[in-house]
């Protein structure tokens, strides 16, 4: 609460998913779908695309899916700058956590190129609770879900405080 950080505004989708991303078959990507475009952190945008990948395309239907989820989660936030890019760090079977991870990054480096001047992460990380926390209450989706979604919530406030810290 008495922490300040710099923030680039300016006008966001607001429901940036999968869904309002069209590819055509010459590649020629479409964004559709502007009814919650307002005014806001720069990095909302990016930063809500990273949840959607986890949380709805990456399989998690056990403990052991949800464990290596996790062990993944602490490398992808093990980074103090929004142009870092952490290793691919992956034990389980699941294919699409590493095509998640090239979005992830390929997303963090759109929202780097947003920041300008403003290195730190932290701007990404609240941007990304923003949309990682809601997850925990979400109706319909499994428990090992939900667990992820709040470990993520807690793994994410941690390093903000870490950060803070450090600065």
């Amino acid at each position: 609460e008495s922490q300040t950080f710099t923030c680039y505004k300016g006008i966001c989708h607001g429901d940036l998913n999968l869904q309002n991303i069209l590819l055509d078959e010459k590649e020629n990507i479409y964004i559709i779908d502007f009814s919650e475009t307002k005014y806001r952190n720069a990095l909302s945008d990016f930063a809500r695309l990273e949840p959607i990948v986890k949380y709805e395309y990456f399989n998690i239907e056990t403990k052991e899916d949800l464990m290596e989820l996790i062990d993944f989660e602490r490398v992808i936030l093990d980074c103090n700058n929004i142009g870092d890019i952490p290793q691919f760090v992956y034990l389980g079977t699941d294919p699409e956590v590493e095509k998640g991870y090239k979005l992830i990054m390929k997303m963090r480096e759109y929202a780097a190129t947003v920041s300008l001047f403003e290195k730190s992460i932290v701007p990404y990380l609240i941007a990304m609770l923003e949309w990682t926390y809601p997850v925990v209450v979400y109706y319909g989706i499994n428990i090992h879900r939900l667990r992820y979604s709040m470990i993520s919530s807690a793994l994410i406030v941690e390093k903000i405080l870490e950060l803070e810290a450090k600065s």
